[in-house]
Order: structure tokens, then sequence, then C-alpha cells
């Protein structure tokens, strides 16, 4: 059978030792949560910036094809525009055409008809 052997109580040096020793431990201990939260954070912040860059480069795009899209369309009603206004002018003219062409008819029937109308009278009044 083997004694117990007593050990002797802890001098001040290693209780101060221990006391700062778990002290810091307990600091490590908080400095590598904070190194792990702040990496993570870098992390994020890295993906986040990716992402960000993604969206901003196909947002762009869409811009581009949504501008491209729109100056078509512009074009597009531009001309059929121009080839209303066109017809718009054509139909004009034919219409004024044929109003002119229409009074310059009346106008000499009757000029016609009064010279006729003049001349009964003067012959009418000379006889």
């Amino acid at each position: 059978m083997e004694k117990p052997t007593m050990s002797k109580p802890p001098s001040k040096e290693e209780i101060l030792f221990d006391w700062f020793l778990a002290d810091s431990k307990e600091i490590v201990e908080e400095l590598k949560d904070a190194v792990a939260s702040a990496t993570a954070v870098r992390e994020s912040v890295a993906e986040a910036t990716v992402n960000l860059g993604l969206i901003v480069m196909s947002s762009r795009e869409e811009l581009v094809l949504a501008h491209r899209a729109l100056a078509d369309v512009l074009r597009d009603v531009e001309g059929k525009q121009r080839s209303a206004m066109d017809r718009f002018h054509q139909q004009s003219r034919k219409g004024l055409d044929g109003v002119v062409a229409r009074c310059l008819m009346i106008a000499g029937l009757s000029a016609g008809i009064g010279g006729a109308i003049g001349g009964a009278v003067a012959a009418l009044l000379l006889r």
C-alpha cells in the first residue's frame, strides 16, 4: 500500500502566476473569438463586394439593352411618323389640286356665262 503523498500548498508566486495566466487565457480566447468574427466579417464584405460588382455589371448590361431597345423603338416611330406625314402631304396636295381645278372650272364657266349674258344684253341694246 502506498502512502498518500501530501503536496505542499502553492506559493504566492504560483497563485499569482495562475491568476494572471487564467486572465491571459480568457483574453486569448476573447481575442481568438474577435479574430474569428473579424475574419467572418471580412469574408462577408468580400463576398458582398463580389455580389455587388456582379449586380452592377448585370444592371449596366440591362440598362444598355433597354437603351438600345428604346433607340430602336424611337427609330421605328420616327420612320412611321415620317411616312404618315408624307401620306398626309400627298393626300392634302391631291385634295388641294382637286379644289383648285374645280374652282378654275367654276370661274371659267362663270366667266363664259357672264360673257354670254353680257354679249346678249349688248346685242339687245345695240339693236
